[in-house]
Order: C-alpha cells, then sequence, then structure tokens
C-alpha cells in the first residue's frame, strides 16, 4: 500500500513531463517547417484562423456578444 502512494505522488511530476515534451516536440515539427515562405504562410493562417475560430466560440459560450 505504501508504494501506491509513492506512485501517486509521482504522477504530477510524470503529467508535467509528458505535457511539455508534447510542446517541444510540436513546436520543434512547427519551426521545422517555417523554414520554407510558402509552408510559412500557410501555418500563420492555420494558426491564426484556429486562435480566431476558438476565441468565436469561446465569446458564444460565455455570452460576451
Amino acid at each position: 500500500m505504501n508504494s501506491l502512494w509513492q506512485n501517486i505522488k509521482k504522477l504530477p511530476k510524470f503529467l508535467f513531463s509528458v505535457l511539455i515534451g508534447f510542446f517541444l516536440i510540436t513546436a520543434y515539427q512547427i519551426f521545422k517547417l517555417l523554414k520554407g515562405i510558402k509552408n510559412t504562410t500557410v501555418i500563420v493562417i492555420i494558426i491564426s484562423s484556429t486562435m480566431l475560430m476558438l476565441y468565436y466560440i469561446l465569446s458564444l459560450m460565455l455570452g460576451n456578444n
């Protein structure tokens, strides 16, 4: 039973390291794609449209019209 609580204490560190690794790998791939001018415009359009869509959805959900 003692080892169970030790494993539960380690879980937040594990989750944090997994999330950081995911974002680092994703950012690395995006930066690798940004080396070409054609890819840069496509990535910027995709990111900006995604952020605009999220803003619109959240404003409608929260009633901030």
